[in-house]
């Protein structure tokens, strides 16, 4: 009777995992119809009450993430090419956000424009991680869902978010995509805001 209810259990856990991980699968793919080779994302500067757009080109996704990026002001202030391992977009606690240097990035154990999967899956899970923007390693701590309004291709349209604020006064609105979690909205001393998604 013993070994039937241990095994009984052990089939139950397996069932509910892997119904799980269904779920979750499903529930992150749903905007991946935006991100792909030749989307470009432009996002609304404020930094010291100078304004700037960021215009983010995705050149590659699958594997490493490769973007090409300009940041103006009617003049371009800083462009660039960023290149995200593969690695870093799973695990690393290190988000490179600084645009104004252009030129080549170093991104060696860094995401940027997005959270890792791990720290996503983390903060939605555990309420709380650890973090670093630039401005050395901070306690971000999961604060709700929401909505958040751009628009994509002409149209505006209700994308879904987690908000989270961090122990250094920082905000964050991020796509609630465990497969691109994208940021959305992050003030930490600057405000960086996504207004539009172009995919054609």
């Amino acid at each position: 009777m013993e070994k039937f209810i241990k095994k009984f259990l052990l089939t139950l856990f397996i069932i509910l995992t892997v119904n799980c991980a269904k779920d979750f699968k499903t529930q992150s793919s749903q905007y991946s119809k935006f991100f792909k080779s030749g989307t470009t994302l432009v996002y609304e500067v404020s930094s010291w009450g100078d304004m700037y757009t960021l215009k983010v080109e995705i050149e590659k996704i699958k594997g490493d993430l490769t973007y090409k990026y300009t940041l103006s002001d009617g003049n371009v202030v800083g462009e660039g090419e960023i290149n995200i391992s593969k690695k870093s977009l799973e695990n690393s606690i290190k988000i490179f956000m600084n645009f104004w240097d252009g030129g080549i990035v170093d991104t060696k154990e860094k995401t940027s424009i997005l959270f890792s999967k791990k720290v996503f899956r983390d903060l939605v899970n555990k309420k709380e991680v650890t973090i670093d923007v630039g401005d050395g390693e901070e306690h971000l701590t999961f604060g709700n869902k929401d909505s958040y309004f751009c628009v994509v291709d002409g149209k505006e349209i209700e994308l879904k978010c987690i908000n989270a604020s961090s122990d250094l006064f920082g905000y964050f609105s991020i796509l609630d995509d465990y497969s691109f979690p994208l940021i959305l909205k992050m003030e930490v001393g600057y405000i960086i805001e996504l207004k539009e998604i172009i995919t054609r």
